[in-house]
């Protein structure tokens, strides 16, 4: 489904964090019943059409909401990539909340939003990451995809149609069906034509991603650099900063 992002080391810099997220409630324009009609009916008749744009919210956000009022809604991104007709922007959050790095240890998720034509035509959203300090002799930054805890499953953009982050697969199948397509890992599972697919790690959902239709979830698009910074004299981490590129 994706590949992880490219990491280039600068200078030591600090990252202030993104700001807190309060819930938000349903969109009152498609109702949690219709929504879950139109959902059986997709995966019955295997037809993305069958469900309203509006049923495809996630968090505060909805599929086909302004660029300008995403940012409003979730607040300003970390990095953008702009382009004559699409756009592309990255938000980043703190698993624990509060500051991005703590005590030479970051750990993060970050989701991706997709525009085109200024209207939001897919989110992606990545599974909860770890990037630990190390000595200098090591040369690197350990990292790794980190557990879907407690703490990984709060926050922003974790649920879609009454599911998500931190469920069992189990529960996915019995409000899904079981999915057409998977990695051969099995940590990967989509339901095109239905433009949704699930990253799953020990049977739980750890992200996912959804579109507006099949074009906008296999679109080319940007993908998240990290750049690190670090105390030269014992390479501990105190920031990280955040771009988009291809």
């Amino acid at each position: 489904m994706r590949g992880y992002f490219g990491i280039a080391l600068t200078m030591s810099m600090v990252v202030s964090p993104p700001p807190s997220f309060a819930s938000s409630p349903r969109a009152t324009h498609a109702s949690a019943a219709s929504c879950d009609r139109a959902l059986a009916s997709a995966v019955s008749r295997q037809r993305s059409s069958a469900i309203p744009p509006s049923c495809w919210q996630i968090g505060p956000v909805t599929l086909g909401m302004t660029e300008q009022d995403a940012e409003r809604r979730l607040g300003a991104p970390v990095a953008r990539s702009p382009g004559a007709a699409s756009t592309a922007t990255l938000y980043v959050f703190p698993v624990a909340g509060g500051a991005l790095v703590v005590n030479g240890r970051a750990r993060f998720r970050m989701a991706e939003l997709r525009f085109l034509d200024k209207r939001l035509v897919a989110i992606d959203t990545e599974p909860p990451f770890t990037m630990t300090s190390a000595p200098c002799s090591q040369g690197n930054f350990p990292s790794r995809p980190d557990e879907v805890d407690g703490a990984a499953r709060a926050g922003p953009l974790l649920r879609i149609l009454g599911t998500g982050v931190g469920d069992p697969l189990s529960q996915v199948r019995k409000r899904f069906g079981r999915s057409p397509a998977a990695s051969r890992s099995r940590d990967w599972y989509s339901y095109l034509p239905i433009p949704l697919s699930f990253d799953v790690d020990r049977n739980r959902i750890t992200g996912f991603e959804v579109a507006r239709d099949e074009a906008s979830l296999t679109a080319e698009r940007p993908w998240p650099r990290l750049y690190l910074h670090h105390v030269a004299a014992t390479c501990r981490l105190t920031g990280i900063d955040f771009a988009l590129g291809t």
